[in-house]
């Protein structure tokens, strides 16, 4: 019979606190309601150790939670409404499957003289919450949705929604003591990501955003997994379908129109209607790009790296201010010009996140969250000198508007 849960990878951390070495792992999960969350939740829940403080045979000793970010401020009022009930319904479903696959496992078990089982909760985490640096709920949601709808181009502003929704969870996991961030992205997932970023010319931070492990922001930071990326979607959905899940799709979307994202999305989907085998071809074939340092686990690496760790530090890549996309040696000569000629701090965005979300419109850095905005207001200012100073040096070759 069909089970995914052999594709579902587990964190080496995950293991060792099973074995009673260390204090039990806590892991929370991005759930959204789909297939690739709504199966993860069921597969964890099925491994998940009933007994506290000590793993069962065959199961892992963990705490999890879930996280459903509520993207109501970005609605009118009215989709508003539809927005919130609809992530109540998906925290209320994500307990619902825990507490039913518990169920089910006593059922078939016996369950005399366990313990109680550890506490699962779903968490309904507000997208503007991002504005830490504002108390004022009312006043959150009113920048969150003039900083969104400030973006022009759709493909910008969509991937501006994802960054605030990935440091919303990133924030709350480390608030409440996480260990590791678990996201359901699948195989199909990553190879319309991997053709998605290098179409917007990403392609040098590609290969970090679809490792196993991702620990880019620090070892004293949750490390976010994805352990369902060698299952296709196609494969959770059967999941799905045969025990029984109920999913949820979101009832109202910001972005309406046509984004590079979404036509990664259609070619992928073309490919593999036509060519079955295309999903894996391409992440097999983007998986072997050279990932970076962060994409190892910290208990994974090997002996020469944790020799260099011990007399000097690793070296850490520069990250986008917005994305967190490690920038390239062209990205930071560029900016490194930019400092020289101005002889200031420069910015800090990778060039996606520069012409797409950003562009020309300074209002976009100035409505930004205080934890975003470190460094990225001189963006506009370096790129338009830049240009100025090009066309400068390159005067001399140009032809009057006359001839």
């Amino acid at each position: 019979r069909l089970d995914s849960r052999t594709k579902c990878r587990p964190s080496k951390r995950t293991s060792q606190g099973a074995r009673g070495n260390e204090r039990t792992t806590k892991l929370a999960m991005a759930c959204s309601g789909g297939t690739a969350s709504s199966a993860m939740l069921r597969m964890l829940a099925h491994v998940q150790s009933r007994e506290q403080g000590r793993a069962e045979r065959g199961r892992i000793a963990f705490a999890m939670e879930a996280y459903v970010v509520d993207e109501s401020c970005l609605a009118d009022e009215q989709d508003a409404r539809t927005t919130e009930r609809f992530a109540a319904r998906v925290a209320e479903e994500a307990t619902n499957i825990v507490e039913d696959s518990r169920k089910a496992q006593e059922d078939a078990e016996s369950s005399a003289g366990r313990g109680e089982p550890l506490a699962f909760r779903a968490h309904v985490l507000p997208l503007e919450d991002v504005f830490e640096e504002t108390s004022n709920g009312t006043e959150r949601r009113r920048r969150c949705r003039e900083l969104v709808l400030g973006v022009r181009d759709e493909t910008g502003r969509e991937d501006l929604i994802a960054h605030l929704r990935m440091r919303r969870l990133r924030a709350a996991a480390e608030s409440k003591g996480v260990d590791l961030l678990l996201l359901g992205e699948c195989a199909t997932r990553m190879a319309v990501r991997a053709i998605a970023e290098t179409v917007k010319g990403k392609g040098y931070a590609m290969p970090g955003n679809i490792q196993l492990a991702d620990s880019r922001l620090g070892k004293d930071r949750p490390t976010v997994l994805r352990p369902l990326r060698d299952s296709v979607a196609k494969e959770l959905a059967f999941y799905c379908h045969f025990v029984g899940l109920r999913l949820h799709e979101k009832p109202w979307r910001v972005v309406q129109g046509t984004t590079l994202n979404g036509l990664s999305d259609a070619f992928v989907a073309t490919l593999q209607a036509n060519l079955p085998s295309s999903v894996s071809t391409v992440f097999r074939t983007v998986e072997k790009i050279q990932a970076f340092p962060f994409n190892q686990e910290w208990e994974e690496l090997n002996t020469e790296f944790q020799s260099s760790c011990i007399t000097e530090p690793a070296q850490v890549p520069t990250l986008c201010t917005l994305c967190l996309a490690p920038l390239s040696k062209r990205e930071l000569d560029a900016r490194d010009q930019a400092d020289r000629m101005n002889k200031q701090e420069g910015s800090v965005l990778c060039r996606s996140c520069l012409v797409q979300i950003v562009g020309t419109d300074t209002t976009v850095l100035a409505n930004l969250p205080q934890s975003m905005r470190h460094r990225s207001q001189d963006c506009v200012q370096d790129k338009s000198q830049r240009n100025a100073a090009a066309r400068a040096y390159i005067a001399d070759y140009l032809l009057d508007e006359e001839e």
